[in-house]
């Protein structure tokens, strides 16, 4: 009986160690992931990064004639990820970025970058620009639109949900200043 009994003490204590091994091992991994996911989030969001692909050249360069792209009298600058990756959680946002980022990175080594219709793709805009984006920014819009009654009228529509358009459908223009002159222009071909 004696022996039984240290064998399920053995077995137990193993077992316990085992856990705790397992346990620490899965904590430990879990973090370094987390902090993994994080940093890459981080280095795959500025803007240098987004107009490393030489298919973005163009835009880039009409960004950063853009107020938002820091051609303001104050300097502010916002990032590509400010508008084109959604803000309303962060599953969505890491979806769509991890999306959109496969696509280009298919685009730039396997496919014909330079194939890309730009021109085209500014009449999809409301593709590729999200609300929440804006409206991270923008956070004051409904309240100081109030006093002007040429911005009143749109956009009391737009936050009462009387309309499907989106911010870019009025402002489409926004974030990238004479963007079809730059993609027009031979230089970047």
């Amino acid at each position: 009986m004696t022996n039984k009994k240290s064998l399920n003490f053995i077995f137990s204590e193993r077992f316990g160690w085992i856990a705790l091994a397992l346990i620490i091992v899965s904590v430990t991994t879990g973090a370094l992931a987390t902090i993994g996911s994080v940093v890459m989030i981080e280095e795959t969001s500025t803007n240098e990064f987004c107009g490393s692909c030489h298919s973005h050249k163009p835009i880039v360069d009409s960004f950063k004639a853009d107020k938002h792209g820091g051609n303001n009298r104050v300097g502010l600058t916002a990032n590509c990820v400010d508008c084109h990756l959604p803000h309303d959680n962060m599953a969505h946002y890491v979806l769509a970025k991890s999306k959109a980022g496969l696509i280009d990175i298919g685009i730039e080594f396997f496919g014909n970058p330079d194939a890309i219709d730009w021109q085209s793709n500014r009449k999809n805009s409301e593709n590729y620009v999200y609300d929440s984006g804006c409206l991270t920014c923008h956070t004051n819009l409904e309240k100081a639109t109030e006093g002007n009654m040429r911005a009143l009228l749109p956009h009391r529509d737009y936050f009462s949900g009387r309309t499907d358009s989106k911010c870019v459908t009025c402002h489409n223009h926004v974030g990238h200043k004479n963007l079809g002159l730059y993609l027009d222009d031979k230089k970047y071909k």
